[in-house]
């Protein structure tokens, strides 16, 4: 693939400048997946957002307070599907908060591994798709594999950083299932 005279060997990398004309290797045009949405445009954009995903992610794996309420946005909304939390719905970063804190006591040390992240804009501002894996420490010290899904997320502006306005947790399965 070339990008403006750069030689890209992967579409990952190539999906970072949306902003800038590219080709495939053969030369033909090619267009941004799922026609119908805008890829985030601005490369500073599109990595804040990949950087608030992060950031919860992170934050709640580190149990950082202040992390987590720094890429919430005030009037939030996370809601989950499947899973043992299936079906509730949290509204505000206080509840939110209240919620995620909740779970710390019984979830062991854990690791979030997210990718296969796509960030866009519409009419309604940016909203992503990012899948997770959630990886935890077991009482005997072996580590496993202890949930996987999707974030599909809302983002908002919040002064000069993005923040979650309203997240999707769409869960393949819990272990207790």
């Amino acid at each position: 693939m070339t990008l403006v005279g750069v030689r890209v060997r992967s579409w990952v990398a190539a999906t970072v400048f949306t902003r800038l004309t590219y080709t495939g290797t053969d030369d033909r045009q090619v267009r941004p997946p799922r026609s119908g949405l805008v890829l985030v445009s601005d490369l500073e954009d599109s990595l804040s957002v990949r950087d608030c995903v992060v950031g919860y992610s992170q934050t709640y794996d580190s149990r950082d307070h202040d992390g987590l309420a720094g890429v919430l946005a005030e009037d939030c909304r996370v809601t989950m599907q499947g899973g043992r939390f299936d079906g509730t719905s949290y509204e505000g970063r206080e509840a939110v908060l209240d919620w995620l804190e909740a779970t710390w006591p019984e979830t062991p040390p854990c690791i979030h591994f997210t990718g296969n992240s796509r960030v866009w804009t519409d009419a309604a501002g940016a909203g992503g798709r990012t899948d997770y894996l959630f990886v935890g420490r077991q009482p005997d010290g072996t580590i496993r594999l202890t949930g996987a899904g999707q974030y599909r997320d809302r983002f908002m502006r919040d002064g000069d950083h993005w923040v979650i306005e309203e997240r999707t947790v769409a869960m393949l399965g819990h272990p207790e299932e």
